[in-house]
């Protein structure tokens, strides 16, 4: 009842009566509502916000071995939301919940063993998560695991998988998926080069808020590669990309030197994106 009022199913859209029903159910030990009223404490969903409530009810849920709790609770340990910051107890709840099949959890404690972030590093466990993830169709997942094989680390390279890897990504709509598959179609890694398709996928990514996608597409225009080249509209991507959080002010500086202008130029020394294709 608490999710037909919260996403108005049958019924009129409630949040606060449906954080009302959570809560009745959860008094009751009913896991999903524990974590469901959790979710709301935690984003201030129909109830005030509350980091610290939400921690109670996401801890009383995972207790009960509920995965999307654990994983939840792990999060709050890792970014210090409502309890103390502790990235070991995080990598626990993370890997509690992953070995249960939650595959967003199996992705963060991949994430942790590559890093070694509250647990020792460890790249091959972090491809065996990755790879857990992925075969539940888990976009970030893929990208991470498509990464590491275009990269080695972890797995013996084969860009071609990478490629593969992040196709299936970018076709569920993941930004980051769609821009590595650009850029590994714009350079021919594990792929015949293909700067119109590169190009496609550099605005599919870019529309999805992608800042390095903008840059890339930026570059695109620039240099006169999958689309004719135009420094007025590679100055507009550029200046977008800023504003999308991404550092694409060398990109600008090195456009505004170009002479004649409109002329496409090769940069000096282009950014290695080697680096920036992999994230959590």
């Amino acid at each position: 009842m608490g999710y037909c009022y919260e996403v108005g199913s049958g019924t009129a859209e409630d949040k606060t009566k449906a954080v009302e029903w959570y809560e009745k159910a959860a008094q009751r030990g009913h896991a999903t509502a524990q974590c469901n009223l959790a979710y709301c404490y935690e984003q201030g969903i129909g109830v005030a916000e509350d980091k610290t409530k939400a921690v109670e009810w996401y801890a009383r849920a995972a207790e009960q071995e509920h995965p999307r709790a654990m994983c939840n609770l792990g999060l709050c340990y890792e970014y210090g939301e409502g309890v103390a910051e502790d990235k070991t107890k995080a990598a626990e709840w993370y890997e509690k919940a992953a070995r249960r099949g939650y595959a967003p959890a199996q992705c963060n404690l991949g994430f942790f063993y590559d890093r070694g972030v509250g647990v020792a590093e460890d790249a091959a466990k972090a491809v065996e998560w990755y790879e857990r993830a992925a075969e539940q169709g888990y976009p970030r997942a893929q990208c991470n695991l498509g990464y590491c094989y275009e990269s080695g680390k972890g797995v013996k390279e084969d860009k071609t998988r990478a490629v593969k890897l992040y196709r299936q990504a970018a076709e569920q709509g993941s930004s980051v998926g769609q821009c590595n598959l650009g850029y590994c179609m714009l350079k021919g890694i594990g792929i015949r080069p293909d700067p119109a398709q590169a190009v496609y996928w550099f605005r599919k990514a870019a529309e999805g808020g992608s800042g390095r996608a903008m840059c890339l597409l930026g570059d695109c225009y620039r240099e006169g590669q999958g689309v004719e080249a135009d420094a007025a509209q590679a100055r507009t991507c550029y200046q977008k990309a800023i504003d999308l959080g991404f550092d694409a002010k060398e990109e600008l500086e090195e456009l505004d030197k170009a002479a004649p202008a409109g002329a496409a130029e090769q940069p000096k020394k282009k950014k290695s994106f080697l680096g920036r294709l992999f994230g959590k």
